[in-house]
């Protein structure tokens, strides 16, 4: 079977520096915490939740000033 150049390349170059191929320690590793987002930047859960709350009540009271305000421009 013949392999193409970059993979030749891949496996012998630094063996040919004087190097020794370590395989990798990725596979092993085990994560025991769920991946937080980088929007919550550490938050707990409870707090991102009340944050949350906080924001959608302030986006419905802009919504709703909007709209009275077109109400009152147009009445």
């Amino acid at each position: 079977m013949e392999k193409n150049y970059l993979e030749f390349l891949n496996e012998n170059y630094f063996k040919e520096k004087g190097f020794v191929k370590i395989e990798s320690k990725m596979n092993k590793l085990k994560t025991d915490k769920p991946r937080q987002y980088r929007s919550r930047q550490g938050r707990s859960d409870k707090r991102y939740t009340e944050t949350m709350k906080a924001t959608a009540v302030s986006i419905l009271g802009l919504l709703i000033t909007l709209l009275f305000i077109l109400y009152d421009s147009i009445v």
